[in-house]
Protein backbone atom coordinates (compact mmCIF):
# COMPACT_ATOMS: atom_id res chain seq x y z
CA UNK A 1 0.00 0.00 0.00
CA UNK A 2 1.48 3.33 -1.14
CA UNK A 3 1.92 5.99 1.50
CA UNK A 4 0.66 9.44 0.56
CA UNK A 5 2.55 12.47 1.62
CA UNK A 6 0.61 15.04 3.47
CA UNK A 7 0.55 18.78 2.80
CA UNK A 8 2.66 19.37 5.90
CA UNK A 9 5.69 17.91 4.11
CA UNK A 10 5.67 20.81 1.56
CA UNK A 11 6.15 23.40 4.24
CA UNK A 12 9.64 24.67 5.08
CA UNK A 13 11.03 24.00 8.44
CA UNK A 14 11.03 27.09 10.68
CA UNK A 15 14.84 27.16 11.00
CA UNK A 16 15.39 27.13 7.22
CA UNK A 17 12.77 29.79 6.70
CA UNK A 18 14.44 32.07 9.25
CA UNK A 19 17.86 31.52 7.62
CA UNK A 20 16.47 32.39 4.17
CA UNK A 21 15.00 35.54 5.60
CA UNK A 22 18.27 36.61 7.15
CA UNK A 23 20.18 35.95 3.90
CA UNK A 24 17.69 38.05 2.02
CA UNK A 25 18.16 40.94 4.42
CA UNK A 26 21.95 40.63 4.32
CA UNK A 27 21.96 40.49 0.50
CA UNK A 28 19.81 43.59 0.30
CA UNK A 29 22.05 45.39 2.76
CA UNK A 30 25.15 44.45 0.76
CA UNK A 31 23.69 45.35 -2.62
CA UNK A 32 22.97 48.90 -1.55
CA UNK A 33 26.60 49.83 -0.61
CA UNK A 34 27.81 48.09 -3.75
CA UNK A 35 25.43 50.12 -5.86
CA UNK A 36 26.62 53.29 -4.16
CA UNK A 37 30.26 52.32 -4.72
CA UNK A 38 29.61 51.66 -8.40
CA UNK A 39 27.92 55.03 -8.73
CA UNK A 40 30.88 56.78 -7.14
CA UNK A 41 33.35 54.94 -9.36
CA UNK A 42 31.40 55.90 -12.48
CA UNK A 43 31.66 59.54 -11.43
CA UNK A 44 35.39 59.27 -10.79
CA UNK A 45 36.23 57.30 -13.93
CA UNK A 46 35.17 59.70 -16.65
CA UNK A 47 36.35 60.12 -20.21
CA UNK A 48 39.83 61.60 -20.66
CA UNK A 49 38.35 64.70 -22.23
CA UNK A 50 36.33 65.37 -19.09
CA UNK A 51 39.18 64.89 -16.66
CA UNK A 52 41.12 67.88 -15.41
CA UNK A 53 44.72 67.87 -16.61
CA UNK A 54 47.34 67.67 -13.88
CA UNK A 55 51.08 67.59 -14.57
CA UNK A 56 53.41 66.55 -11.78
CA UNK A 57 56.31 68.16 -13.69
CA UNK A 58 55.63 71.93 -13.76
CA UNK A 59 58.34 72.52 -16.32
CA UNK A 60 56.77 70.10 -18.79
CA UNK A 61 53.99 72.57 -19.59
CA UNK A 62 56.48 75.20 -20.65
CA UNK A 63 57.29 73.74 -24.07
CA UNK A 64 58.88 76.89 -25.45
CA UNK A 65 61.05 77.49 -22.38
CA UNK A 66 64.43 75.93 -23.12
CA UNK A 67 65.75 76.92 -19.70
CA UNK A 68 64.78 73.45 -18.48
CA UNK A 69 67.17 71.78 -20.94
CA UNK A 70 69.87 74.42 -21.52
CA UNK A 71 73.18 74.33 -19.61
CA UNK A 72 73.40 76.70 -16.63
CA UNK A 73 74.63 80.22 -17.27
CA UNK A 74 78.44 80.14 -16.73
CA UNK A 75 78.45 83.91 -16.10
CA UNK A 76 76.82 83.39 -12.72
CA UNK A 77 78.55 82.22 -9.55
CA UNK A 78 79.21 78.55 -8.85
CA UNK A 79 76.65 78.65 -6.04
CA UNK A 80 74.02 80.16 -8.35
CA UNK A 81 74.68 77.54 -11.02
CA UNK A 82 74.20 74.70 -8.54
CA UNK A 83 71.05 76.28 -7.10
CA UNK A 84 69.62 76.73 -10.60
CA UNK A 85 70.27 73.11 -11.53
CA UNK A 86 68.77 71.80 -8.29
CA UNK A 87 65.63 73.87 -8.75
CA UNK A 88 65.37 72.78 -12.37
CA UNK A 89 65.73 69.12 -11.41
CA UNK A 90 62.52 69.36 -9.37
CA UNK A 91 60.48 71.01 -12.12
CA UNK A 92 61.71 69.33 -15.30
CA UNK A 93 60.06 66.27 -16.81
CA UNK A 94 61.94 63.05 -17.63
CA UNK A 95 61.86 64.01 -21.33
CA UNK A 96 63.42 67.39 -20.54
CA UNK A 97 66.09 65.71 -18.41
CA UNK A 98 66.91 63.43 -21.35
CA UNK A 99 67.15 66.41 -23.71
CA UNK A 100 69.45 68.19 -21.24
CA UNK A 101 71.71 65.12 -21.22
CA UNK A 102 71.84 65.06 -25.03
CA UNK A 103 72.77 68.74 -25.11
CA UNK A 104 75.53 68.13 -22.58
CA UNK A 105 76.97 65.39 -24.79
CA UNK A 106 76.75 67.49 -27.96
CA UNK A 107 78.51 70.39 -26.26
CA UNK A 108 81.41 68.04 -25.51
CA UNK A 109 81.84 67.14 -29.20
CA UNK A 110 83.62 68.79 -32.12
CA UNK A 111 82.11 68.73 -35.64
CA UNK A 112 84.40 65.91 -36.84
CA UNK A 113 83.17 63.70 -33.99
CA UNK A 114 79.57 64.37 -34.97
CA UNK A 115 80.44 63.26 -38.50
CA UNK A 116 81.75 59.98 -37.08
CA UNK A 117 78.48 59.42 -35.20
CA UNK A 118 76.58 60.25 -38.38
CA UNK A 119 78.60 57.68 -40.37
CA UNK A 120 78.15 54.97 -37.71
CA UNK A 121 74.40 55.60 -37.63
CA UNK A 122 74.02 53.29 -40.64
CA UNK A 123 74.54 50.39 -38.21
CA UNK A 124 77.58 48.89 -39.94
CA UNK A 125 80.64 48.08 -37.79
CA UNK A 126 84.01 49.52 -38.82
CA UNK A 127 87.48 48.05 -38.20
CA UNK A 128 89.87 49.25 -35.53
CA UNK A 129 93.50 48.21 -35.08
CA UNK A 130 95.75 48.87 -32.10
CA UNK A 131 99.46 48.42 -32.80
CA UNK A 132 101.67 47.12 -30.02
CA UNK A 133 104.93 45.36 -29.39
CA UNK A 134 105.51 42.23 -27.38
CA UNK A 135 106.74 38.69 -27.09
CA UNK A 136 104.69 35.79 -28.51
CA UNK A 137 101.27 35.68 -26.90
CA UNK A 138 101.47 39.05 -25.18
CA UNK A 139 101.55 42.79 -25.81
CA UNK A 140 103.96 44.69 -23.62
CA UNK A 141 103.43 48.17 -25.00
CA UNK A 142 100.99 49.99 -27.26
CA UNK A 143 102.43 52.21 -30.00
CA UNK A 144 99.16 53.21 -31.68
CA UNK A 145 95.56 53.10 -30.50
CA UNK A 146 92.22 53.37 -32.33
CA UNK A 147 93.47 53.37 -35.92
CA UNK A 148 90.30 52.98 -37.99
CA UNK A 149 88.69 53.57 -41.36
CA UNK A 150 85.70 55.40 -39.87
CA UNK A 151 87.47 58.73 -40.31
CA UNK A 152 87.68 58.12 -44.04
CA UNK A 153 84.06 56.96 -44.24
CA UNK A 154 82.91 60.02 -42.31
CA UNK A 155 85.04 62.44 -44.29
CA UNK A 156 86.44 64.17 -41.24
CA UNK A 157 88.51 67.28 -41.84
CA UNK A 158 91.40 66.45 -39.50
CA UNK A 159 92.47 62.86 -40.25
CA UNK A 160 95.41 62.87 -37.84
CA UNK A 161 92.98 63.38 -34.97
CA UNK A 162 90.75 60.39 -35.74
CA UNK A 163 92.33 58.20 -33.04
CA UNK A 164 91.71 60.83 -30.34
CA UNK A 165 88.17 61.38 -31.67
CA UNK A 166 87.33 57.70 -31.31
CA UNK A 167 88.88 57.50 -27.86
CA UNK A 168 86.87 60.54 -26.76
CA UNK A 169 83.62 59.10 -28.14
CA UNK A 170 84.28 55.87 -26.25
CA UNK A 171 84.94 57.82 -23.05
CA UNK A 172 81.58 59.58 -23.45
CA UNK A 173 79.87 56.22 -23.95
CA UNK A 174 78.70 57.07 -27.48
CA UNK A 175 80.53 54.21 -29.23
CA UNK A 176 81.30 50.61 -28.34
CA UNK A 177 84.66 49.00 -29.10
CA UNK A 178 83.97 45.32 -29.69
CA UNK A 179 85.98 42.25 -30.67
CA UNK A 180 87.38 41.55 -34.13
CA UNK A 181 84.64 41.20 -36.76
CA UNK A 182 85.36 38.44 -39.29
CA UNK A 183 83.08 40.11 -41.85
CA UNK A 184 85.53 43.05 -42.00
CA UNK A 185 88.53 41.04 -43.22
CA UNK A 186 89.05 43.12 -46.36
CA UNK A 187 88.65 46.36 -44.43
CA UNK A 188 91.28 45.25 -41.91
CA UNK A 189 93.65 44.66 -44.84
CA UNK A 190 92.92 48.12 -46.20
CA UNK A 191 93.40 49.65 -42.76
CA UNK A 192 96.82 48.00 -42.42
CA UNK A 193 98.00 50.05 -45.41
CA UNK A 194 97.27 53.35 -43.66
CA UNK A 195 100.34 55.50 -43.08
CA UNK A 196 99.89 55.68 -39.32
CA UNK A 197 99.86 51.89 -38.97
CA UNK A 198 102.85 51.44 -41.26
CA UNK A 199 104.74 54.05 -39.23
CA UNK A 200 103.81 52.27 -35.99
CA UNK A 201 104.97 48.95 -37.47
CA UNK A 202 108.36 50.44 -38.35
CA UNK A 203 108.69 51.89 -34.88
CA UNK A 204 107.78 48.53 -33.35
CA UNK A 205 110.36 46.74 -35.50
CA UNK A 206 113.09 49.20 -34.49
CA UNK A 207 112.20 48.94 -30.80
CA UNK A 208 112.14 45.14 -30.85
CA UNK A 209 115.74 44.73 -32.04
CA UNK A 210 118.38 44.56 -29.33
CA UNK A 211 121.81 44.36 -30.86
CA UNK A 212 121.33 42.01 -33.79
CA UNK A 213 118.56 39.97 -32.22
CA UNK A 214 114.87 40.62 -32.68
CA UNK A 215 113.54 39.92 -29.20
CA UNK A 216 109.95 41.06 -29.79
CA UNK A 217 107.60 41.71 -32.69
CA UNK A 218 104.83 44.12 -33.66
CA UNK A 219 101.29 43.07 -32.86
CA UNK A 220 98.05 44.10 -34.55
CA UNK A 221 95.16 43.97 -32.10
CA UNK A 222 91.98 43.96 -34.20
CA UNK A 223 88.75 45.37 -32.87
CA UNK A 224 85.51 46.86 -34.24
CA UNK A 225 83.57 50.04 -33.56
CA UNK A 226 79.80 50.62 -33.52
CA UNK A 227 77.43 53.14 -32.02
CA UNK A 228 76.50 52.39 -28.43
CA UNK A 229 72.91 52.33 -27.19
CA UNK A 230 73.38 55.89 -25.91
CA UNK A 231 74.90 56.94 -29.22
CA UNK A 232 71.92 55.54 -31.15
CA UNK A 233 69.46 57.24 -28.80
CA UNK A 234 71.26 60.56 -29.19
CA UNK A 235 71.28 60.32 -32.97
CA UNK A 236 67.64 59.24 -33.14
CA UNK A 237 66.73 62.33 -31.13
CA UNK A 238 68.99 64.72 -33.02
CA UNK A 239 69.30 63.37 -36.57
CA UNK A 240 68.94 66.33 -38.96
CA UNK A 241 67.43 64.22 -41.74
CA UNK A 242 67.34 67.21 -44.10
CA UNK A 243 71.13 67.53 -44.03
CA UNK A 244 72.89 66.80 -47.35
CA UNK A 245 75.68 64.53 -46.13
CA UNK A 246 78.82 64.72 -48.26
CA UNK A 247 82.10 62.85 -47.86
CA UNK A 248 85.36 64.09 -49.41
CA UNK A 249 87.10 61.68 -51.77
CA UNK A 250 90.51 61.87 -50.13
CA UNK A 251 92.10 61.55 -46.70
CA UNK A 252 94.44 64.50 -47.16
CA UNK A 253 94.06 67.33 -44.71
CA UNK A 254 92.61 70.57 -46.12
CA UNK A 255 95.04 73.22 -47.28
CA UNK A 256 94.91 76.24 -44.95
CA UNK A 257 93.34 79.30 -46.47
CA UNK A 258 95.74 82.21 -45.84
CA UNK A 259 93.59 84.85 -47.47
Amino acid sequence: MTEKSGPHELRRLPVIAVADGLLGLVGSALRRPLALTESILRQLIREDSERPKFDIYPGATEHVDESFTAPPDPRTSVRSMVQEMLERSVRQSPAQAETANYKRLLLALVPDEVRIINALADGRPRPIIHVGIGSPGSVDRRLLNYATTIGTDAGIRLPRAVTSYVQHLETLGLVDIGPEDDSLREQYEILETYEEIEAADKSATADSIIGKLKMKSEKHIKRSITLSELGRALWNAADPDTYDYQVPDQRDEPTPDHR
